[in-house]
């Protein structure tokens, strides 16, 4: 039997529920595409202490009836069955084996890194950005056990081919390759290559999209064929074009920061350097305070993953490290992000409907999906039944929980499924032999 099936028997979870308001599943800390109507453009909403504000845009959405159901169960998606006995003798085991370690090396941790966040990223496309509970509802209806690649998108802002990468996914592949071709981080090769990537002339230029589009225009039409280029990438061409030295959006405080950490983390974990080169590359699209300060904390965490492996005292280390008045790379609102994971802390043992309410954040969600994830696979089917920003969330379950198991531990039939997968292995692999 696998011994990830085991893992899920013995420390088993709870799925998230879809909230009663979708804006409580979305953010860096609050998450959505940006088809802004001029009364909200620049909105800004409350969140709960002890951080600040954070912007956010509104949507609207062109309904319509979902695509057909299909999924073939593998054995990626049928729950184990242990013997009672056998259960309450791994709920003893378990444990040790996991403070054992069972020691992957640490290049089969940073590859595990890589790959588990591009998968999950890749798995949850298809439902991307559905905020309305009851629309998510009927679809998983028809999906469930295994939401994931769902071969018709239901994506009711943008298709993608399903396999493909979401926006964050292919700004975690723009970094990943820069990172390989310069043998390390060059802030100036990112600029151009993440230019080029979503530039002009890219898969990602249509009409829709264009960051000089004027406002009070035609209704757009959605979904859209094609990818999405969202607020921080549109600020960050506008940035370019104008030949500004500070290209990151100033505004923009959403989660592309967290989801597209795991290749610069992989190749500078336990360096002295890590955290300062995670804020140079954040700042590149996103020049926020709000938003470096939570994806650092964010890089905190999967750092100690990629060194160690399973931890069970991930989280104390972590807030140990951002109490430290010594600290590596202090920003000023760390104590506020100490907050918001001790709510996370707080909460482990709170249900899923008793959860959402206070924690709104996709940060603060995706850190509880770690926190008590038993298994990759359902880690991440259990953020994408919470809908919204599904797969950022999921970039990062994947890649704390890619770090804990390695490569071999993300499914196959996973694997396979992301269209991208043989050139992400190659230089998930070239990372690794770079430290």
């Amino acid at each position: 039997m696998d011994i990830r099936k085991f893992f899920s028997v013995a420390n088993k979870t709870e799925n998230y529920i879809s909230p009663e308001k979708t804006g409580e599943v979305a953010g860096a800390v609050l998450q959505s595409p940006e088809i802004v109507s001029e009364k909200d453009e620049g909105r800004v909403l409350n969140l709960p202490p002890p951080l600040p504000t954070c912007y956010t845009d509104t949507v609207s959405e062109d309904e319509g009836k979902p695509p057909p159901p299909a999924c073939t169960p593998s054995t990626d998606c049928t729950a184990a069955k242990v013997p009672s006995d056998l259960g309450r003798l791994l709920d003893r085991v378990v444990p040790v084996l996991r403070e054992c370690k069972m020691a992957l090396a640490l290049p089969d941790r940073i590859i595990g890194a890589i790959i588990g966040a591009t998968v999950a990223d890749a798995a949850a496309q298809p439902l991307h950005w559905i905020y309305k509970p009851e629309k998510l509802s009927a679809i998983l209806a028809q999906e469930e056990p295994c939401p994931e690649f769902r071969p018709q998108s239901a994506n009711p802002f943008y298709r993608r081919e399903t396999g493909q990468q979401t926006c964050y996914g292919d700004q975690a592949f723009v970094l990943l390759e820069s990172l390989c071709e310069c043998r390390g981080l060059d802030v100036g090769d990112l600029k151009q290559r993440t230019y080029k990537f979503f530039g002009p002339g890219s898969e990602y230029d249509s009409p829709v999209n264009d960051p000089y589009r004027v406002s009070g225009g035609p209704k757009v039409q959605l979904p859209i064929e094609g990818p999405w280029r969202h607020a921080s990438l549109k600020s960050f061409l506008k940035n370019m074009d104008a030949g500004n030295t500070d290209t990151g959006c100033d505004v923009d405080n959403q989660i592309d920061g967290i989801a597209k950490l795991a290749p610069v983390v992989a190749l500078y974990a336990g360096k002295p350097e890590m955290l300062e080169k995670v804020e140079a590359a954040i700042r590149v699209t996103q020049n926020n305070d709000l938003c470096v300060v939570v994806t650092l904390a964010a890089a905190r965490f999967l750092e100690n993953y990629i060194l160690n492996g399973p931890n069970s005292d991930a989280l104390v280390t972590v807030l140990e490290q951002l109490n430290d008045p010594y600290r590596k790379n202090p920003q000023d609102l760390d104590r506020a992000v100490v907050g918001q994971i001790h709510q996370v802390k707080e909460s482990l043992s709170k249900s899923p409907r008793e959860l959402i309410p206070s924690l709104p954040g996709a940060f603060q969600a995706a850190l509880h999906g770690v926190l008590r994830a038993g298994q990759f696979d359902e880690a991440i089917r259990d953020t994408m039944r919470c809908g919204g920003c599904t797969s950022s969330r999921g970039s990062f379950i994947g890649a704390c929980l890619g770090a804990q198991i390695g490569l071999q531990g993300i499914p196959d039939s996973w694997k396979s499924r992301t269209l991208r997968y043989p050139i992400l292995l190659e230089f998930a692999k070239k990372v690794a032999s770079l430290r």
